[in-house]
């Protein structure tokens, strides 16, 4: 489970309950140690979340905090609340228990989400038999582009409309609620990538998110092994991401496009953060300062005879990269990440180019900060599913 999501299940956990919830028994019911929940937990109240209490007593969550459905954006919102509002004026008599304000005054978004939450957790079944608060909620629902199928235990959302690819799972009294979320089937995500090229930040990031992609493998250099290539990218060089009608060779910059199209997403840092700052300097470090030497280590190590390597070169790249794995190391003596103390596009960055280095033989006298750290990347899930993708291509 990602952070992301787990932070969100804490929130849910702590709303149905009225009384105190030890960081035992949440790190039970999500499957993770304490000493994570603890963590998590006092991120959150960092973050202002109104959740009171302390390890060892248990935590609660303020009765007036509302947290709306991730994948509803404002305006897809505003169509849940304008359907509500229609079957309102209607004077539906089961809707009075939900609307508690004055009479003929419209419900309001919060109103709105606890009755959509609580009938698909209660289960919106599908037929003519559907009683008439259930067709309210589905055709609230359906003014924000969605439709609802599915039963009891578990109600699915198929969007077309909504944040493409969204999976939060949502839990409600006793019942479980699964919400999923589609892309349109006209948007495809493809993906040119090639051995020991920045694809593998782009595939890294595309796993990170959950995004469904298609691989389309490249023979490297492409230029000279594959020309065909050259009639989808003139440039020659990979990556290259082909989403609708956007097509981009950057890999810093296809990452910060997926994130900022495809986000919210914990792998950007607010500018409001206290961590932004690094978060920029180390999205751009890891290729402007740590790559063209690693370019070099690339060109005359990986693909140039032994007799043929001008060493005078490799000892100056090596000498640069030396001096510039300091910055890094200047971090981490402070930090596990890069920026915000947490796992960002930063560490995508950099940590391409310290692998990719590594691979040419070139971590050997990594320090062991900078090697833990590799680690640390290298544990990560969506990490292993990219690599393991672009040994199997």
């Amino acid at each position: 489970m990602r952070r992301a999501e787990r932070l969100f299940q804490i929130i849910q956990i702590l709303r149905r309950s009225t009384l105190p919830v030890t960081g035992a028994a949440l790190a039970a019911e999500l499957e993770v140690s304490t000493r994570t929940v603890y963590r998590d937990v006092a991120h959150m109240m960092a973050q202002r979340v109104p959740i009171t209490g302390e390890a060892g007593l248990g935590y609660l969550l303020a009765v007036e905090y509302d947290m709306p459905p991730l994948m509803l954006t404002r305006a897809e919102l505003e169509a849940i609340v304008l359907g509500a509002q229609w079957v309102t004026r209607r004077g539906d008599p089961l809707l009075s228990p939900v609307d508690r304000r004055p009479s003929g005054t419209p419900p309001d978004s919060g109103q709105v989400i606890e009755v959509v939450y609580r009938y698909l957790a209660e289960g919106v079944p599908i037929g003519a038999e559907r009683d008439p608060l259930s067709i309210a909620v589905c055709s609230a629902i359906s003014q924000g582009y969605a439709a609802v199928q599915g039963g009891p235990a578990w109600t699915p959302i198929y969007t077309q409309g909504l944040d493409p690819l969204r999976q939060e799972g949502v839990r409600r009294g006793n019942d479980r609620v699964d919400v999923r979320l589609t892309m349109p089937e006209e948007t495809v995500i493809e993906l040119y990538h090639g051995e020991h090229t920045r694809s593998l930040r782009v595939r890294w990031v595309l796993e990170e998110m959950g995004l469904p992609y298609k691989l389309a493998p490249v023979l490297f250099p492409p230029r000279t092994r594959q020309p065909g290539f050259l009639l989808e990218n003139p440039l020659g060089s990979l990556p290259l991401l082909i989403d609708g009608a956007v097509r981009m060779t950057e890999s810093m910059a296809i990452c910060e496009f997926l994130a900022a199209k495809y986000g919210p997403t914990t792998l950007m840092v607010d500018p409001k953060e206290p961590g932004f700052a690094d978060y920029r300097q180390f999205c751009w470090f890891g290729e402007a300062g740590l790559m063209p030497p690693v370019g070099v280590f690339l060109v005359y190590i990986m693909m140039t005879p032994p007799n043929d390597r001008p060493g005078k070169v490799i000892d100056n790249a090596r000498a640069t990269f030396a001096r510039r794995l300091e910055a890094v190391v200047q971090v981490l003596r402070r930090s596990d990440y890069m920026a915000a103390e947490r796992f960002t596009l930063a560490d995508v960055s950099v940590g391409y180019a310290l692998e990719l280095a590594d691979r040419l033989g070139e971590g050997t006298t990594y320090p062991i900060k900078v090697a833990a750290y590799l680690e640390r990347l290298a544990s990560r899930p969506a990490h292993q599913r990219a690599a393991a993708l672009l040994e199997n291509a």
